[in-house]
């Protein structure tokens, strides 16, 4: 954390050369923020990049002793995929967090299209706010002060949210399905 508030404060002070130590730092973190949503190598990319110019042109007058860098972050990257949808919220695509692969054992994976279909089912039955937060908490493992900044609530709010949430979800699933919400976290790691 030391070595992060240096290099923002040689960034404010116009060193730009030591941006490149925060974007080696958050790159792959954004990216998959970004991708989780979209769901398009290129569009991700695209994105990706432009959360990092935005926050390289901001950088010099942003505050940071209310926030931190992440949230800062992670909120220029959420307000982009606002603008980039412009208000039309795209589906969780969890066929591709279940990374489904077609010379698996095809058994499996109708065992699996069967679980995602279900937990599909779930998720949506979340107002769009709240699975912005169980997918910011679970996928993205993004801290409650991180999320209230992002979407603009209170710390508490959001663990509420959470909460309200989960126990929402478990009582449309069987605890089998309850538990792949979690699986979720692990597996992210095959994309």
């Amino acid at each position: 954390m030391q070595e992060e508030q240096k290099l923002i404060e040689k960034c404010q002070n116009g060193d730009f050369s030591a941006f490149s130590g925060l974007y080696d730092a958050y790159l792959s973190k954004i990216y998959r923020f970004v991708y989780y949503r979209v769901s398009h190598k290129e569009t991700a990319e695209d994105l990706s990049s432009q959360v990092f110019l935005k926050a390289l042109k901001a950088i010099g007058s942003a505050d940071f002793s209310e926030k931190n860098f992440s949230a800062w972050l992670y909120k220029i990257a959420y307000n982009l995929l606002i603008d980039h949808y412009r208000g039309n919220k795209k589906d969780i695509d969890l066929e591709k967090a279940f990374n489904l692969s077609s010379d698996s054992d095809l058994m499996l994976d109708v065992d699996k299209k069967q679980r995602i279909e279900t937990l599909k089912k779930a998720v949506n039955i979340l107002s769009p706010k709240q699975r912005d937060i169980v997918i910011m908490r679970v996928w993205d493992e993004l801290s409650y002060k991180e999320i209230s900044v992002i979407n603009g609530d209170s710390e508490d709010s959001c663990k509420v949210s959470f909460s309200r949430s989960l126990n929402k979800i478990k009582e449309s699933l069987p605890l089998e399905y309850f538990i792949l919400i979690f699986l979720l976290n692990i597996l992210k790691t095959n994309f």
